[in-house]
């Protein structure tokens, strides 16, 4: 099963025998030989749902904010947000 929604992207979960499987779409540029060109990267495995929710949580707010200096404080509290929204999203729980 493969689970993909709007809130994850570029990320979507494969799920299989019980792992959840982080993976992330991403496309060539335009000095690549095939501009446009999908590719299909794996982030990793996981045991349990809010495991790989949790780091895709942490891959989104690099993903939004790019390379940027924050306090602990503000990490986790950014991170903690964006989990939140994903487990409500997924699990239909806050």
């Amino acid at each position: 099963m493969t689970i993909k929604d709007e809130i994850l992207t570029p990320f979507y979960i494969k799920v299989e025998n019980g792992t959840y499987e982080l993976r992330k779409v991403r496309k060539s540029g335009p000095e690549s030989k095939e501009p446009g060109k999908e590719y299909d990267q794996n982030i990793g495995y996981f045991t349990s749902l809010t495991a790989c929710l949790s780091r895709a949580a942490v891959l989104l707010l690099e993903e939004a904010d790019g390379p940027r200096a924050y306090s602990l404080r503000e990490y986790t509290e950014r991170i903690g947000k964006i989990f939140e929204q994903l487990k409500v999203h997924f699990l239909n729980r806050p």
